[in-house]
């Protein structure tokens, strides 16, 4: 079945589900997954997950109720554990995978997929051990991003929001409003005090180590690790050439290994999860 995902909003749609994801790869993805309910989904390309929260939020908030996205989780927790509950409020959906393209990395589909079966054919084996060989040169570049996500939430996670013009008549509002904030109180005092002594960045660059090895060694990292940069690595091993850019390149192998997940029973649970979601939400 053909599938397409819309670049932008098109205005009037006839289906039940309009989902914004971030990303052609990802939309183009899910529709291969869901592509025997595909009819009930419109799919648009929104950009970044802030660009996505405001387009469903604005939505929503003029009664289109069938409206949702679906973001990747980064270094941010994930709201998987509340999809089934009808009454949670969800509007964005947040995986509990690092990003969509973690859901890629499935040895058997990337080993049997048409992408790789017409071209080179690498072996199942050779292609987990090459993602795993690119995973361990990733340590310390996780450490790094987990270390300034955990600085940035410390520092800007509950800064205070712009004010309505009618609450700010004076100057000593405008003060009154920022001074009050538990931001201006508490939260930045206390993360700078946490963050600048020094010591501190090498310690907390060494924890995010520890754990980011631990998972490697587990073989977790599918799950936490940057997925984008190892599936890219991996799609360049089974094949990288006669395309006008790698994104094209991504989302053709991705779309081979949603067909392949699709046609053998192997789509990812979370991802059968979010479909059935989105179709209780609009009461399907």
């Amino acid at each position: 079945m053909d599938t397409k995902v819309v670049h932008s909003s098109p205005g009037v749609t006839t289906a039940p589900v309009v989902l914004w994801v971030e990303d052609g790869l990802t939309g183009e993805y899910l529709l291969k997954l869901w592509q025997t309910h595909a009819k009930l989904f419109d799919v648009r390309v929104g950009g970044t997950c802030e660009t996505i929260r405001a387009a469903v939020h604005d939505e929503r908030t003029a009664d289109n109720r069938r409206v949702f996205g679906v973001i990747d989780r980064d270094f941010r927790p994930s709201n998987h554990a509340q999809w089934a509950n009808p009454d949670s409020g969800i509007e964005v959906f947040v995986p509990p995978v690092h990003e969509m393209e973690n859901y890629l990395l499935d040895w058997d589909a990337l080993a049997g997929c048409d992408e790789n079966q017409k071209r080179h054919r690498r072996a199942r084996a050779d292609t987990e051990a090459r993602a795993q060989q690119e995973a361990g040169r990733m340590v310390w570049w996780m450490a790094c991003r987990s270390v300034l996500a955990k600085y940035r939430d410390m520092l800007v996670g509950d800064y205070p929001h712009h004010p309505k013009v009618t609450d700010i008549p004076d100057r000593a509002a405008a003060q009154a409003y920022i001074a009050s904030s538990p931001w201006y109180s508490a939260s930045f005092p206390n993360a700078t005090t946490a963050i600048a002594p020094a010591g501190a960045l090498a310690a907390d660059l060494g924890s995010a180590q520890t754990v980011h090895v631990g998972e490697l060694n587990s073989g977790r990292w599918v799950q936490t690790f940057s997925g984008k940069e190892i599936f890219r690595s991996i799609r360049g091993y089974l094949f990288n050439s006669g395309y006008a850019s790698a994104e094209a390149m991504d989302t053709d192998l991705a779309k081979s290994v949603g067909e392949w997940q699709h046609a053998n029973n192997c789509v990812p649970t979370d991802l059968v999860q979010l479909r059935d979601a989105l179709k209780a939400r609009v009461g399907l």
